[in-house]
């Protein structure tokens, strides 16, 4: 249960409910392609606010988060480019109304009370002071919460995707391609072994190599293709591993399977992809993204 409230940039939408409202509807679908939790990518009153909110509501989640946050002031901020979604417990619900508000018009911000139908909706006016766009005749949230009749809804954070850095999705993508280049040398091997190269000296000579490599000179095609399968088969494994550990955001597996599959690439060669995905899951996005728990605002 949460008392939620949003602050906007001013200048983001039109003060009239018709299009703030589509303008809001289209923000909380939470699309953007940055995480939601830090104010990095948003405009500067927005960071303003949100820096001096946390002096009072510590932020929950994200950067500025305590490491164990506990509390009634523990507040969930959910930070676009041009608006901040928070979510306040409702025991402060009070002083986080009065609070959000003062800062809104200091910073020059819009305010939206989300909780109510046809919540308030309050833009700057010519002398900085927040003035609503409407009187749609309802009760506002504070209101609602002084009503002795009053059992606080069971309001879900917003629901926001946390997004994949690009070296993410590059380590995805180079540990798939191994994955792909495994399994195609044993297909090419049962493939070309059934071959008669004939006069062709390019399918001679991959005839040749992968005999030479993996079966030895004369083996038969089945042990030669067991073999093959046989050296591929712990790397395959630990690939699909790693690849799981990477898409559930598990930081240490990633990196241990990662790094087994490094060790185990050097007994066959150079070990070029596996040291290359290490690099990205260590810079500092990957393991902000890792390690980054699945709660109710992921």
């Amino acid at each position: 249960m949460s008392f939620d409230l949003v602050v906007f940039r001013k200048d983001a939408t039109l003060p009239t409910r018709s299009d703030f409202e589509s303008w809001y509807a289209t923000q909380s679908q939470w699309s953007e392609t940055h995480n939601y939790d830090d104010p990095v990518m948003s405009h500067q009153s927005l960071k303003s606010w949100f820096m001096e909110m946390i002096e009072t509501f510590p932020a929950k989640v994200g950067p500025y988060a305590f490491s164990n946050p506990t509390g009634d002031y523990v507040t969930n901020y959910t930070i676009g480019r041009d608006l901040i979604y928070a979510s306040f417990q409702t025991v402060k619900a009070q002083e986080a109304y009065k609070k959000s508000l003062l800062l809104a018009e200091k910073y020059q911000l819009g305010f939206f009370d989300v909780m109510v139908k046809n919540g308030d909706i309050m833009f700057p006016d010519e002398n900085g002071k927040l003035k609503k766009i409407d009187n749609p005749g309802s009760i506002n949230s504070i209101e609602l919460v002084n009503n002795p009749q009053f059992h606080p809804p069971s309001f879900e954070d917003p629901v926001v995707p946390l997004k994949r850095p690009v070296s993410v999705i590059i380590a995805m993508i180079l540990l798939c391609l191994k994955l792909l280049a495994s399994i195609s040398l044993i297909l090419m091997y049962a493939v070309v072994s059934k071959m008669d190269p004939g006069d062709n000296a390019v399918l001679r000579g991959v005839k040749q190599g992968f005999d030479k490599t993996f079966g030895g000179e004369g083996s038969d095609t089945a042990y030669a293709l067991g073999y093959l399968a046989g050296t591929l088969f712990i790397p395959v494994i630990l690939t699909i591993s790693d690849l799981i550990c990477v898409y559930n955001r598990k930081f240490v597996g990633s990196i241990v399977l990662t790094s087994v599959l490094i060790v185990v690439d050097c007994a066959g060669g150079i070990p070029f992809i596996p040291v290359i995905v290490l690099i990205l899951l260590l810079i500092a996005p990957s393991r902000k993204y890792l390690q980054q728990k699945i709660n109710k605002n992921v």
